[in-house]
């Protein structure tokens, strides 16, 4: 993909879907604030639905288990580790799954 392409995609996701204005929250992650992040619970819903319709195996607490999906700035939040816990809103969540592109990350959270 064209790398000034990239570059507007990036900065479409700051000035429009991870706006504060538009749909951007404030939450903390790992005790920083960021102003710019989207907690999707549909997109959770989908993310499950899909797993399944796909065959992928979790241990069923697993599913049981996920609470939150995240959209985030790769510029804000570097990507972390699979079972890695993370701490939203001082909640202590392991990362279940991460999927990265044009600039955003995708972190799905559970218990």
């Amino acid at each position: 993909m064209d790398s000034a392409f990239k570059d507007m995609l990036r900065e479409d996701n700051k000035s429009v879907f991870l706006n504060p204005v538009e749909f951007g929250e404030t939450h903390t992650l790992d005790g920083i604030a960021y102003e710019s992040m989207v907690i999707d619970n549909d997109q959770l819903e989908d993310w499950k639905a899909v797993k399944l319709a796909n065959g992928t195996k979790f241990p069923e607490h697993v599913l049981e288990d996920v609470r939150v999906y995240i959209f985030i700035s790769l510029d804000d939040y570097p990507e972390p580790d699979i079972g890695q816990v993370v701490r939203l809103d001082n909640w202590p969540l392991r990362v279940v799954s991460t999927i990265t592109a044009n600039g955003m990350l995708e972190m799905v959270l559970g218990g």
